[in-house]
């Protein structure tokens, strides 16, 4: 077998002495040349386009190793199985130590979204939408209603409606009503040394 172009054998799809029909592929090769670094990631990630296009790719085992790419191709679909697009970044050079195969890491510049993190309970609604009680100036209860960005253990993200800083209530909610006044309770906590009950 004679590949037309040379690279690597990176798969091999028959063995020794195996009976093949004329045409179906033996070994896969990776053309020498051009590299790309291929990652699955959340699609979520690509939201916002951010302002500085270059990527910082790096071995993850030797971080000092590194040079940068632009994403060249980015798949229409998400897969089924992970939930994840496949993203391809076009490497711009190929540094000593960062072999085809190798495992990589890659980091962009991304313009930040401020958010607010809340417990579970703190989270209610207002007929259908999401929202949350707050406390305003008179120490009244207040429904105000949110957008939540992403759902975790023990935790929602607020991505819009809270800016930080609010007095919100996180325990009780169930019982509130509009208008209703509210007393805040101040945590305390007990500083135990080692071996205390």
């Amino acid at each position: 077998l004679i590949a037309d172009a040379p690279g690597v054998i990176t798969e091999r799809q028959a063995e020794v002495g195996q009976v093949v029909q004329a045409t179906a592929p033996i070994f896969s090769l990776a053309r020498d040349g051009a590299r790309d670094a291929v990652f699955n990631i959340y699609e979520s990630l690509l939201a916002e386009r951010p302002a500085d296009c270059s990527i910082v790719v790096s071995l993850l085992d030797n971080p000092a190793i590194k040079t940068t790419g632009t994403v060249r191709e980015i798949t229409p679909a998400v897969s089924a199985q992970s939930g994840t697009v496949q993203v391809k970044v076009s490497l711009d050079s190929l540094p000593q130590g960062m072999q085809l195969g190798s495992v990589v890491s890659a980091t962009a510049k991304g313009s930040g979204k401020s958010a607010v993190e809340l417990p579970w309970s703190a989270l209610t609604k207002n007929i259908s939408d999401p929202a949350v009680w707050m406390v305003d100036d008179k120490g009244e209860a207040q429904l105000h209603n949110v957008t939540v960005g992403r759902y975790l253990i023990g935790k929602v993200i607020i991505s819009e409606g809270l800016k930080g800083g609010e007095k919100v209530i996180v325990a009780g909610g169930q019982l509130l009503h509009p208008g209703m006044k509210v007393e805040i309770a101040e945590n305390t906590y007990k500083d135990l040394q080692p071996g205390a009950q």
